[in-house]
């Protein structure tokens, strides 16, 4: 696991600067400073799993730009249970897994700027995560990656940094009443000519708390308040990687050998990042402790592995539409799916739906454009799944036709839909008189009917018997050597 890690540089203790390439962790010193972890055995007994809910609030521009990529939002919820599932923490999405559009220039821009605003959009009832193109706080000048406010309960992270393993582990981390692991040195980062070594002070450089000792004497009130926490002055903050060789006393002489890989220090690019068993039980404590009742609402979230892939059926790769500003999208069932993340991209505009059924229809697309759509199944509580794409190319036309080949070749179906047994009307219009294998497929993608037909140059009509047909969503599709063209039709009750 990589690490991409949160350094904040406070100036008036909260502003946070850019080094290198290493994000940043915007939680301010009055936030931090009133987590109080608590890492003694259990207050009380737990369930093996706890089930958690969590809103991601997806903040965009007034106009709806500058989503995060919903498929990267999607491998962050993964990466969290990962994280958390260990020790018995599952987040479920809340809502059943819809992921809404929340349109705010102010909260695109500029978040921490406009806490009344934030906390009217706040979910009740679920950890409230908000994603934003630009965590900026004008007060101070920085530019942040991610932040837990305690004050208002919320965590707000970058729309570049999800899709990062660790980005939300870190902040849930502080959300959970965790501190940074080296508490107290955040402004002022260990350096050998200015704090010795052994280290000079009895009290760190920031906040005036203790200099964390290895006999873990005071562990109880420096740092983080973690005693399975070894000490750490801030060493991943001039750090290369997960590199540290340098040999630091504490102020009894004691050589410190510090924990690099843990999620709430300051080290990138180590392996196996994690949290120790002081960590678990200290949030487990906050999750069981009164402040968090309002996650606790005993509901079990649906956690089936979902193990197939979709299958995209309409329009077929490289298909060529005849409309453009009503193009249907239709794709397989996949069994324990209970939503689908459906994107349609030129490469320049996206367009993104989250859809309850295996079919979506977008109608803002523009004329003669190839666009890559794609879908990915997921439910409230498992994400890891594939995404699958294909193209099509938009046509001209505003009718209900679907085109492949070229503008003299189209199919249609009325009535669409199909009631009770009525028979199938199909018109298909070619540029080219054969033989043709004409199929009806199913959402699983499997052939339920098979015809072969003998059509003419310019438009044919016929009939197919509409028995038997149980409810749902078909594709007719019409083949051979020459011409591949599909349309979409729907039987109801």
């Amino acid at each position: 696991m990589n690490k991409f890690i949160h350094i904040c540089a406070f100036v008036i203790s909260i502003t946070c600067t850019v080094i290198g390439q290493n994000h940043l962790c915007g939680i301010t010193h009055e936030d931090e400073s009133s987590l109080m972890p608590d890492d003694t055995p259990l207050l009380r007994p737990r369930n093996a799993l706890e089930y958690i809910p969590i809103k991601f609030h997806i903040v965009t521009d007034n106009n709806g730009g500058g989503a995060v990529d919903f498929n990267n939002l999607l491998n962050q919820f993964d990466q969290l249970n990962i994280d958390f599932k260990p020790f018995g923490f599952q987040f479920y999405l809340a809502d059943g897994g819809d992921l809404p559009i929340l349109k705010s220039t102010n909260l695109f821009e500029a978040p921490r700027d406009f806490p009344g605003e934030i906390q009217t959009q706040r979910y009740a009832n679920a950890v409230n995560v908000f994603i934003s193109k630009n965590t900026y706080d004008s007060s101070n000048g920085g530019v942040i990656a991610g932040y837990y406010t305690r004050m208002a309960d919320h965590i707000v992270a970058q729309t570049g940094y999800i899709g990062y393993k660790d980005v939300l582990t870190h902040e849930m981390g502080h959300f959970f009443n965790l501190r940074h692991t080296f508490y107290g040195w955040e402004d002022d980062p260990y350096d050998e000519l200015k704090h010795g070594n052994p280290v000079k002070s009895l009290t760190a450089p920031s906040y005036g708390v203790e200099v964390e000792l290895v006999n873990k004497a005071n562990c109880q009130k420096s740092a983080d308040l973690i005693c399975d926490t070894p000490p750490d002055y801030n060493f991943g903050f001039n750090a290369t990687g997960c590199s540290f060789g340098k040999q630091v006393r504490d102020p009894n002489g004691d050589t410190v050998i510090t924990m690099k890989n843990n999620f709430m220090s300051y080290f990138n690019n180590c392996i196996d990042f994690t949290f120790t068993k002081g960590q678990q039980t200290a949030m487990q404590n906050d999750y069981l402790g009164p402040r968090r009742n309002y996650l606790r609402n005993g509901y079990v979230p649906i956690l089936d592995t979902i193990k197939e892939e979709v299958k995209l059926l309409a329009p077929i790769n490289a298909q060529r539409v005849e409309t453009y500003n009503n193009v249907s999208l239709t794709w397989t069932e996949v069994p324990y799916a209970t939503r689908y993340f459906v994107e349609v991209t030129d490469g320049k505009d996206v367009f993104r739906a989250i859809s309850l059924t295996n079919s979506y229809t977008f109608s803002d697309l523009k004329a003669n454009k190839v666009y890559i759509w794609k879908v990915r199944p997921y439910n409230e509580g498992f994400t890891n799944t594939k995404l699958v794409f294909s193209t099509f190319r938009t046509g001209i036309s505003t009718t209900a036709t679907t085109e492949l080949t070229g503008s003299n070749n189209f199919v249609q179906i009325f009535p669409n839909p199909i009631f009770g047994g009525q028979e199938i009307g199909v018109k298909v219009k070619t540029g080219k008189s054969g033989d043709y294998k004409l199929m009806i497929l199913n959402t699983l993608g499997q052939v339920v009917r098979s015809y072969n037909k003998t059509l003419s140059v310019g438009e044919n009509q016929f009939q197919i018997e509409g028995n038997n047909f149980e409810k749902g969503i078909y594709v007719l599709r019409l083949q051979n050597n020459a011409i591949d063209i599909s349309q979409k039709f729907i039987v109801a009750e």
